[in-house]
């Protein structure tokens, strides 16, 4: 797997994440990581319903081993952990073992990538409140690998703590509206973006 995009969550995010993905153009090869905090419980199956209503991508929550597919979405499952398998073709997941403050963890997971996926890591930070328990360590990974971190600009977040504080550590490459998000990694990542997108 030649890169991976990574999507930081929090509060305020659950129904914007169609706004992205809806951008997503056909061809697209690079499997997108979903890191959304959010309470155990149906909850997830709601948010999953809810990308698979909306957007043409491919989603699905992330089980231990499965491969990492060209162009499909992976939502993290609240109470779990995702890191990368060392050859960049598969996900780890295991439940959460109380050492993080929130489970899925933007940190553990963007800190994973980074080491896996070295300068071929985007990072984006589009929502949430709980700015000093999580996602600034994991951005600054991403960046001390080479990779690239992506903030969501005031107009388009939900709620900005967390993304505020990323910006203001001046642990991100550029701010973007939400929408731009996929179209900024695809120039990240070395690939086109001037072809249709999926819907």
């Amino acid at each position: 797997m030649r890169g991976i995009v990574l999507i930081g969550a929090s509060t305020g995010a659950p129904r914007t994440h169609h706004v992205y993905l809806k951008n997503m153009p056909v061809g697209f090869d690079v499997p997108v990581v979903v890191v959304q905090h959010m309470p155990p419980g149906p909850f997830i199956h709601g948010l999953l319903r809810y990308l698979q209503s909306a957007v043409k991508a491919p989603s699905k929550i992330a089980e231990n081993g499965d491969p990492l597919r060209p162009g499909e979405v992976l939502v993290v499952e609240p109470g779990t952990q995702l890191r990368f398998g060392s050859a960049r073709r598969c996900v780890r997941v295991s439940p959460d073992d109380g050492s993080c403050t929130f489970s899925p963890s933007m940190d553990v997971t963007f800190s994973s990538a980074a080491a896996v996926f070295g300068p071929a890591c985007v990072a984006a930070m589009i929502s949430g409140l709980h700015a000093v328990h999580d996602g600034l360590a994991g951005c600054r990974a991403v960046r001390r690998a080479g990779g690239k971190v992506l903030v969501t600009d005031p107009a388009t977040t939900s709620c900005y703590l967390m993304v505020r504080q990323v910006r203001r550590a001046g642990e991100y490459d550029a701010e973007a509206p939400l929408d731009a998000i996929v179209p900024t990694a695809m120039r990240w990542l070395g690939r086109p973006s001037d072809v249709p997108v999926s819907g």
